[in-house]
């Protein structure tokens, strides 16, 4: 709050921008996504012809099932067998097909949407495309030129820094009547027709749009509520392990499920990415455990790990009463619990 008070760059005083200026940029920023709170909205997934695709499942079943049948003579235990192999070939599938449509291949383009923006559109805020590209190993030194077409607006050849967050301010006559926008986007530079030496690919999360829905100054006591309880979840988490074990166990305990809840979210991202397949489509026993088990953990803490208080001030995400609602009753019933095996 005291910056905010102080002359951006490129202003005379704070909030009166140098001659032939509106608003600088820096103002700009500090006020549409850093002290404020923002709703964000995602892009739309690949919508699936399910029809084809069970066929395809089915197909892939089949032939999966082709060995198991020819030495399993047991009815129920092939029953169980192939509705084991179904639901992983189901889950593999559709993760691959998702995986695809977030890659976009050198000189390639394809189309993502995203709706819920009709406030925006109503109330004529300035809106903000967000997104985090990644290619080979990100390396540091190399920039790519990445083309998007907006609603309405013409091509913009964006230079992308590779595996870092960047922003493109958007006038809020690029939402259609149906409170979307459809953005298009090129692996490479249209204008001067030269791609990218690789794919680019985003990770679920690392591309939205997003506008102002509140102020920053409830938003943070929203958030400051939200650290207290889960400062108290930990707190007696600590508690009831003490009660039976020694301190150095009970420390332990307590720190680890601070890492597991903390990191709940990171894990589930990572899940999207992790193979538990050949490239003959045969199943790894060794990634299909770790998976399991990955998976387990980051649902179990996934409410706790979903709030985020601290990330969403800082990178200014709106934090809704709904969710803390969400938060209040699942913490504090887990509190209350940690609180009754204590004692």
């Amino acid at each position: 709050e005291y910056l905010r008070a102080q002359p951006a760059v490129n202003e005379t005083e704070a909030y009166v921008a140098k001659a032939g200026q509106g608003i600088t940029e820096d103002r700009m920023v500090l006020e549409t996504q850093v002290l404020t709170a923002r709703s964000v909205v995602w892009p739309q997934p690949l919508q699936l012809d399910e029809e084809q695709f069970r066929k395809n499942v089915e197909q892939r079943v089949k032939s999966e099932m082709a060995a198991g049948e020819a030495t399993v003579t047991n009815p129920e235990m092939l029953r169980m067998m192939r509705q084991e192999v179904a639901q992983r070939v189901e889950e593999s599938l559709r993760k691959a097909v998702q995986l695809e449509y977030r890659a976009i291949r050198p000189g390639g383009q394809q189309t993502y949407r995203f709706l819920g923006l009709g406030d925006a559109k109503d109330s004529n805020r300035p809106i903000i495309f967000r997104f985090k590209f990644e290619s080979g190993s990100n390396r540091p030194d190399e920039q790519y030129k990445v083309t998007f077409s907006f609603t309405g607006a013409d091509l913009r050849v964006q230079p992308v820094t590779l595996g870092q967050f960047q922003t493109i301010p958007l006038s809020p006559a690029v939402i259609d009547a149906e409170g979307g926008v459809t953005v298009g986007i090129i692996n490479g530079d249209r204008v001067n027709m030269v791609a990218n030496p690789q794919d680019i690919t985003f990770s679920p999360g690392s591309m939205e749009i997003s506008y102002s829905s509140g102020g920053f100054r409830t938003n943070f006591f929203k958030c400051i509520a939200v650290l207290w309880l889960k400062l108290a979840f930990l707190a007696m988490l600590a508690i009831c392990a003490g009660t039976f074990l020694s301190f150095p166990v009970a420390c332990l305990v307590a720190f680890a499920t601070f890492l597991a809840a903390e990191g709940a979210t990171f894990i589930a991202g990572a899940l999207e990415n992790y193979s538990t397949e050949d490239r003959d489509g045969k199943v790894l026993l060794l990634p299909t455990v770790v998976s399991k088990i990955a998976a387990a953990v980051s649902n179990v803490f996934r409410v706790y790990s979903e709030l985020r208080p601290t990330a969403r001030i800082v990178e200014g995400l709106a934090l809704s009463w709904g969710e803390i609602a969400g938060g209040v009753i699942v913490l504090s019933g887990a509190t209350g619990l940690l609180f009754v095996l204590a004692v």
